[in-house]
């Protein structure tokens, strides 16, 4: 546990509670306004403690307490700081803990200095926990100052890891929250720990931030399906499908038995075994057999000491042991490696290779009281997730409006003769099979692997059952979706509304759900159905198309000298709130006929979700409106519902449109001409959302005018006579977009994110069975490069000093590749 509590023993009580509710092994404090002549001691702990107070002034102090069951050596470290360190041993680790307190008046220019001087004193490998009392994107401020600057760019340097997951570490007397207290790691031992902080700041300023080592922790996880060692010839023969089909409900409850006793029979379940073998990710049987012969030959030579031969025979037998266990390593990196596609997935493959999994405990905060336990929580969160599609509208007009339309039922005539309606074929469904990737079952805990390895015939069996669904109806199975919450970014873990649901739908369902996306999709096209400005979810198109334009409107106006009035949408809740009867009027306006429209009025229809948190599952709950999150039609169906978005507004109003996300510009000479030909549009997006029911945020929507030009202060631009806010700088697309387009905010944020990808880089480094020049370069080709190649023509006429930042981002690169000392010119790598 770190924690600055602002006083040792005007905060014992306090402490004495936090360690009865925390329980941790090893306590590090900072500002303990310990005088010498105080002796403090905890039952439990260790006495004396390791400290160091201050003694030229009042205030700061560091101390460590060590439970008496973990075996330390105290270090002696000469440096101005006020700092601390011992070397510990904890489940045959031997890692150097060290406290550290940088007060707010702390000088900045020599700060990485004397820390240089530090780490060259602990041994490796160390953390260091500290109050740095510095602010810096990367471990979650909005801004930074100068020594968080010196201290960012120390850890790059260093090649050391941040554990803070930005959450904000400091509450001040007016209520702010900020992140002043850092963990820093070398990279060999950073997946061991998982770091949050603790909801409870125990009358202090800061709060307890825990590190919790996986070694010691142990989660419930979820039996899975241990495909790779499945028989599936075994499986293909004893499964037997069932038939005539009676209806779609009995039709989807047979497939899904059939599959299902067939896997129980040949494919094993995880069981839940706390004690997870750290090499179960790359042993294999070479490493079986080299490990029985060298322990072979140690036992024989034990029975003959003194025998020159067979020490000599246990040597060569442990050294090809050696050489079996690098290779197997090696091997399994390559493999990891080749299928890195996001530092999400890099950081998770990390951690399950050192370490079990360990699933993040939501605890949430109701009505004033902390909520820890997963039923409960679960079922908090299922009534939230629910409560979001519960039908209603907070628009007075749209509620009024949807009521009338919902009074005329929406009826689609049999059509069997539309290509569309026609009975799905075998490459419609090998097609879908192919793509699908995920091995997260649904509800029915039937992977996609499962129908992968079907035989031809039980491939027809299936390619029948999904023609049937077509024509008849849609399963009561497929009705019900677990939801998976998923922290926002930047979001307090313990706030309810700080989740988004992810919605696990059964493969079963999936499969169906791809062939008729594809042909609903080509109908779209083929209709020409589409806004020209939508790039959302189609082919041939990306998120670049509506940032060119946008971008050549704004170069436009600038090198004009003119104005460019642009507003960012932020549609509240997209997703969670599609109007039903809307989207199937707008299905019906199209002339769909048949089972294409039929299946997707059915996939409506009667939905239900429940919450899965750890092992426990909340209650279901009815939504009545929305697409789930998740599931392959629901991007569709979005964009079909706002893909009129702008098609009332005036040629001259250019727009972009990918899924949810909108803008639109308009460029002129004159600003209050151009500010009232925005509000004109605005308007028309007002009355938009009252007729289809999805809300444009007032408070999130932003406003900003690209000029060189004096702007003046007493603009107006209001959505819902709410004024929207002028910006100098928005992030649309993943670009942030300044007033006077230097691109200056976008390159130092793509910097930040690409530093922290860099840490991950040096953490795999830093395993010498995985740090080989090819599997880096892959690694920095996976992570890094499509960073700085995204937008990259945009931002290519930036200012040479802005480009310097992305420069010395791949010269770390190449250092941490190449495993070269700091100091090596850019010139030679």
């Amino acid at each position: 546990m770190q924690w600055n509590l602002r006083g040792y023993h005007a905060q014992l009580p306090y402490l004495q509670n936090a360690i009865d509710n925390i329980q941790p092994d090893i306590i590090c404090l900072q500002e303990t306004f310990l005088k010498s002549n105080k002796y403090p001691k905890l039952r439990a702990y260790q006495f004396p403690p390791l400290r160091k107070d201050r003694i030229d002034r009042d205030g700061g102090g560091v101390i460590i307490f060590i439970r008496h069951s973990i075996p330390f050596i105290p270090l002696t470290i000469s440096s101005p700081l006020e700092t601390i360190a011992a070397q510990i041993v904890l489940s045959s680790h031997s890692i150097t803990i060290c406290c550290l307190y940088l007060p707010p008046d702390s000088s900045s220019s020599t700060l990485t200095s004397k820390l240089d001087t530090l780490i060259s004193q602990l041994p490796r490998p160390f953390i260091i926990l500290a109050d740095a009392n510095a602010h810096h994107p990367s471990w979650g401020s909005p801004h930074s100052d100068c020594k968080g600057n010196h201290l960012n760019n120390w850890l790059i340097d260093n090649n050391l890891f941040l554990l803070n997951t930005k959450e904000p570490t400091y509450l001040s007397s007016s209520g702010n929250f900020s992140h002043i207290d850092i963990t820093i790691a070398t990279p060999d031992i950073a997946p061991l720990f998982n770091w949050h902080v603790h909801h409870d700041a125990y009358n202090s300023d800061h709060f307890p931030i825990i590190l919790e080592s996986s070694i010691h922790s142990k989660s419930d996880t979820i039996p899975q399906w241990q495909l790779l060692s499945a028989d599936w010839n075994g499986y293909q023969k004893s499964l037997a499908f069932t038939s005539p089909f009676l209806s779609p409900t009995q039709a989807c409850g047979a497939i899904t038995t059939s599959i299902t006793a067939a896997a129980s029979q040949h494919i094993s379940l995880s069981k839940n075994n706390h004690n997870f073998p750290l090499t179960k990710c790359w042993w294999n049987e070479e490493c079986t057999k080299a490990k029985r012969h060298k322990n072979n030959a140690f036992t024989k030579y034990r029975n003959h000491l003194g025998d020159i031969n067979k020490w000599i025979d246990f040597k060569k037998a442990r050294a090809f042991f050696r050489k079996t266990i690098l290779a197997a390593q090696k091997n399994s990196w390559q493999l990891f490696l080749s299928s890195i596609t996001s530092s999400t997935e890099i950081w998770r493959k990390v951690r399950s290779l050192r370490r079990p999994f360990l699933s993040k405990t939501i605890i949430l905060k109701v009505d004033g009281n902390f909520l820890g336990d997963p039923t409960k929580v679960a079922d908090t969160l299922a009534r939230n997730f629910a409560k979001k599609s519960n039908g209603t509208s907070l628009d007075p007009l749209f509620t009024l409006h949807s009521h009338a339309c919902e009074q005329l039922p929406i009826f689609f005539p049999e059509n069997q003769t539309s290509w569309y309606n026609l009975p799905f074929q075998s490459h419609e469904l090998s097609r879908a099979l192919h793509s699908s990737t995920s091995k997260s079952p649904g509800p029915d805990n039937i992977p996609f692997a499962f129908l992968k390895h079907l035989s031809s015939s039980q491939m027809q069996t299936l390619l029948s059952f999904y023609n049937y669904i077509y024509n008849t109806g849609f399963p009561h199975q497929w009705r019900e979706a677990t939801i998976i919450p998923l922290l926002k970014p930047g979001k307090l873990s313990r706030e309810v509304d700080s989740y988004r649901p992810i919605s696990l739908t059964n493969c079963l369902c999936k499969i169906i759900e791809k062939m008729i996306n594809w042909r609903l999709q080509s109908f779209l096209e083929k209709c020409s159905f589409f806004d020209p400005c939508q790039s959302g979810f189609r082919a041939s198109h990306s998120t670049l198309d509506g940032l060119s334009r946008l971008e050549s409107s704004i170069k436009d106006s600038l090198l004009l000298n003119k104005f460019c009035v642009a507003v960012f949408l932020d549609i509240s809740k997209a997703f969670d709130t599609v109007w039903h009867h809307g989207l199937l009027l707008k299905l019906e306006s199209l002339g769909l006929v048949g089972n294409l429209p039929k299946f997707i009025q059915q996939f409506l229809k009667l939905r239900k979700i429940n919450v899965r948190v750890s092992n426990c599952i909340s209650n279901s709950y009815p939504l009545y409106s929305g697409v789930p999150q998740g599931s392959v039609l629901s991007p569709t169906l979005f964009t079909i519902l706002i893909n009129d978005l702008f098609t009332s507004l005036p040629s001259f109003i250019s727009h972009s449109l990918y899924a949810d996300d909108g803008a639109l510009w308009i460029t002129g000479s004159s600003i209050t001409d151009t500010i009232t030909l925005m509000q004109t549009a605005l308007d028309k997006l007002e009355s938009w959302s009252h007729e289809w029911g999805l809300q444009i945020s007032s408070t999130k929507t932003k406003a900003i005018i690209f000029t060189r030009r004096h702007i003046p202060s007493n603009l107006l631009l209001s959505l819902s006579n709410v004024p929207l806010e002028f910006t100098t700088k928005a992030t649309y697309l993943g670009v942030i977009l300044d007033r006077q387009l230097t691109w200056g905010p976008q390159i130092t944020s793509l910097h930040d994110r690409c530093s922290s990808d860099l840490r991950l880089m040096s953490v795999l480094a830093a395993n010498r069975w995985g740090a080989d020049l090819v599997s880096l370069r892959r690694l920095y080709i996976s992570l890094i490069r499509p960073k700085l190649d995204y937008a990259c023509f945009l931002y290519s006429t930036a200012a040479p000093s802005h480009l310097i930042k992305l420069d010395r981002i791949q010269f770390a690169a190449l250092r941490i590749m190449l495993g070269v000392l700091k100091c090596t010119p850019t010139y030679k790598l």
